[in-house]
């Protein structure tokens, strides 16, 4: 059994030490008797922005993005963008499209980016 759910100030310098870098905004963590995952976002004027992915498997990996997305939707966030080249599949099959144009052009460094609207619910605009 996994559990993932939000870092306490207490779980960061382990996820640091995972991550093998410095959080600077929120991160979740997954558990499968030990640390096996997390996920580094931010959330900023524009949307939620994904930092850092990385899991001890790879079939993780949807489930731990798609909790952050999850999470950034409940708290009222629309735009999501990444990043992470090496997720570009992934990124695919989890309907995140190339970031050619929106409040964070592809020059700041993202990559692609997701509308939240409905992705839960399936109900679109």
């Amino acid at each position: 059994m996994f559990s993932i759910k939000l870092a306490t100030p207490e779980q960061i310098p382990e996820a640091e030490l995972y991550l093998d870098k410095k959080i600077k905004g929120l991160v979740m963590l997954l558990y499968e008797q030990k640390l096996t995952g997390a996920v580094e976002f931010n959330i900023a004027p524009g949307g939620g922005f994904i930092e850092a992915l990385k899991t001890d498997s790879e079939e993780m990996q949807y489930v731990t993005l798609a909790s952050a997305l999850n999470f950034l939707d409940l708290h009222g966030i629309r735009y999501v963008y990444i990043n992470l080249k090496e997720y570009e599949k992934l990124c695919e099959r989890m309907k995140f499209v190339p970031c050619d144009e929106g409040p964070v052009p592809k020059k700041d460094g993202y990559l692609a980016k997701v509308d939240l609207k409905g992705y839960f619910t399936h109900e679109h605009e």
